[in-house]
Formats: structure tokens, C-alpha cells, sequence
């Protein structure tokens, strides 16, 4: 039987397959399904974090070593007061001049009436040290319980304008620190361990249960954070003895109220840019920063003033400053840094209000639609 002849396209023979790409393990052929998959990869996102894993990493470290490579006294708030009949104000200004020219920047001197008044200010922490001219010799008053780098700062630089002087010089702790932390860090540890404890509460708590109501949650983190508070200055006390028995209902309040500030910015985060990204950001800025930027167990006075104010205002700053006071400062006032957690709180739960009132959806999930 006779074959038919066709014409066109489909009469063309097809072209021969490249020997090279059909055989296997050629170059061609392993490295065109690599090539694809990591062009996959970074169009699916793997770029996006990379980048932000080593921007994060270098100003880490520029954080670090900056603020810690060379730690001074900045703005050290010292009272004074007048011997020879001038008024605090004057005695003030000299003292002032007399140390910016021994450590520049470092004191912050305030005139007082009487040495009474100034031994006060020690006691409410308004000031970290004194200096307190008499008849023949110079009274130091640091207060040992700010930290030994603090007491240390201000015992040195003021002992050593007193022999510049040619005045005899006797140094007295007012506020010592307890046997239990001759370091000055438990506070710092105690609100490092409740911030944290917060925003991992919260972050767990989400993943495992994200369609619990509202009211419930807040009201299962305030419990869970207060629970938390109370046991964890039960703990420090039992390894330490600090806080005293006095005193530990005070810190453990605290320091729960440190876990549900942090747990509450957590789930505002959440809200805002979804339970992954809320919860690194948390940590990362809440929790990692807010402790550097207070100068560790140094303080916020060591570190670079810029750094400072950011750290100071931040929640974990405050919740230093409440958790340190109830520690040893019965008479300081508690009313700025509880105002500052409370603002801090305020504002995460007018975000999570208004997610909910306009139906808001995280920007994880809004870009999934």
C-alpha cells in the first residue's frame, strides 16, 4: 500500500536530542536543575532573611562594641553641700568644675542644704553619691547597692579630689549591697530572665492556641506572668537571699510586671507582622536591645549617652529601674518607671483593639491572600 506524502509541520523530522543535556551527569545536565532550584529558593524568600541575618549581626556588633570596648561614668548625679557659708548652688558650681576637669561629662553634681538632706537623696536614689565637706576632712557617701561600678566611680573620683585638696577623706557605704550579690547584677538577671519569659510565654501561648478570645489570653498572660514574677524571686531568694522577706512580694510584682508588659508588646507584634516576625522582633528588640542599651549589669550611666535614651524609657528599662528600687530602695519613688510600663502596656492594647475593631490581619497573612 501505497504511503501518502505530507506536507508542513508535522512532516519535519524532530530536531535530534544534544547528546550533551539527555546524558546523565553531564555539566549540563547537573547544573540547570541547580540553577533553577536556587533561583527558586531566592525568589521564594531564603535572600530576604540572609540579608537581614547579617545586617542584624553587624549592628549587633557595632552595639556592642561600642557601648562596652571603653565603659566610663556618664552624668553620675553627686550631692553637695556648702562648709564655709556659701549657698548649695555655688558649692555646687565648683565641685562641678572641679570634676569635669578630673573625668569630663562623668558627675552631675546637685546642691543640697544640709547633709542630712543629701544622705536623703542617697536613700530615694536621686543621687549615687556625696560629697560632703567638714572642718578638716571631706565625707564620701556612696551607695553600694547601685553597683559596684557605680560605688567604685564615684569613691575613686571623689577621694581623689579630696587629697588634691589636701583634705583627709573617709568613705562611707550607705546602701550596701547584700552578701548574695556583691556584683550589683541580680536585678539585672531577674528582669533579663522575667522579659524574656514574657515574650516566650506569649509566643508559645499563640502558636498553641491562636483562636483563643482576646480577654481570655490577656487574662491567661496576666495570670501565667504573675505566677511567673512570684516564683522566680522565690528562686533568686533561695540561691541568693536576695530579695529579703520583706521585700520579695514587692520584686516578685515586678518582675511580672516586666513579663506582662513583654508579653503584651509580643502579641501586639504578632498582630501586626504574624506570630514568627512578632515574636523575633520581640526578642530582638524588646529583649536583646532594651538589655544592652541599659548597660547590662553596669547600668545605664556606662554605656553612650544615645544609647541610654533609647534604653532607659524601653520596658525593660523601666522594669530595672521598679525591680532594683524594690530591691534596696524602699523610699525611691516607683510612680516614673510603673507610669512607663503602664504606657508601654496602654499601647500595645489599643493596637490589639484596633485589630480588632478593623479587622486588621497580620502582613504575613495579607500577603498570602
Amino acid at each position: 500500500m501505497a504511503k501518502l506524502a505530507m506536507t508542513g509541520p508535522e512532516a519535519s523530522d524532530p530536531e535530534p536530542p544534544d547528546p550533551a543535556a539527555a546524558a546523565p551527569g553531564s555539566p549540563v545536565a547537573d547544573w540547570e536543575p541547580t540553577r533553577a532550584l536556587w533561583l527558586r529558593w531566592l525568589r521564594g524568600g531564603l535572600l530576604g532573611p540572609v540579608v537581614m541575618v547579617l545586617a542584624g549581626t553587624c549592628l549587633l556588633a557595632w552595639l556592642l562594641t561600642s557601648a562596652f570596648h571603653d565603659p566610663r561614668p556618664r552624668g553620675l548625679a553627686i550631692a553637695t553641700t556648702a562648709a564655709d557659708g556659701s549657698s548649695p548652688a555655688v558649692a555646687a558650681a565648683g565641685l562641678q568644675r572641679r570634676l569635669d576637669g578630673l573625668v569630663p561629662g562623668g558627675f552631675r553634681v546637685l546642691g543640697y542644704g544640709s547633709a542630712s538632706a543629701a544622705q536623703e537623696a542617697l536613700f530615694e536614689r536621686s543621687v549615687v553619691g556625696a560629697y560632703l565637706p567638714e572642718r578638716d576632712s571631706i565625707q564620701v557617701l556612696v551607695v553600694g547597692a547601685a553597683g559596684p561600678a557605680t560605688s567604685e566611680a564615684v569613691a575613686s573620683n571623689l577621694s581623689a579630689l579630696a587629697r588634691v585638696a589636701g583634705r583627709s577623706v573617709a568613705v562611707t557605704d550607705v546602701v550596701p549591697a547584700p552578701a548574695g550579690d556583691r556584683t550589683g547584677a541580680v536585678a539585672f538577671l531577674m528582669v533579663s530572665v522575667a522579659a524574656l519569659g514574657g515574650i516566650l510565654l506569649q509566643v508559645l501561648g499563640y502558636a498553641g492556641a491562636p483562636s483563643m478570645p482576646g480577654p481570655l489570653r490577656a487574662l491567661a498572660a496576666g495570670s501565667s506572668c504573675l505566677v511567673t514574677g512570684l516564683a522566680l524571686a522565690e528562686v533568686t531568694r533561695a540561691v541568693t537571699g536576695v530579695p529579703g522577706g520583706d521585700r520579695r512580694f514587692a520584686v516578685g510584682l515586678s518582675l511580672a510586671a516586666a513579663a506582662f508588659t513583654c508579653a503584651l508588646l509580643t502579641w501586639a507584634l504578632q498582630r501586626l507582622i504574624g506570630s514568627a516576625g512578632g515574636g523575633y522582633a520581640s526578642a530582638a528588640g524588646f529583649g536583646l536591645l532594651g538589655l544592652l542599651a541599659n548597660g547590662g549589669p553596669l547600668g545605664p550611666d556606662f554605656v553612650p549617652g544615645w544609647l541610654s535614651s533609647i534604653g532607659t524609657p524601653a520596658p525593660v528599662g523601666a522594669a530595672l529601674r521598679l525591680t532594683s528600687d524594690a530591691l534596696y530602695f524602699p523610699s525611691a519613688p516607683l510612680g516614673v518607671p510603673l507610669a512607663a510600663l503602664l504606657i508601654w502596656s496602654a499601647g500595645a492594647t489599643v493596637i490589639l483593639i484596633a485589630a480588632d475593631l478593623f479587622n486588621l490581619r497580620p502582613l504575613s497573612l495579607a500577603r498570602d491572600r
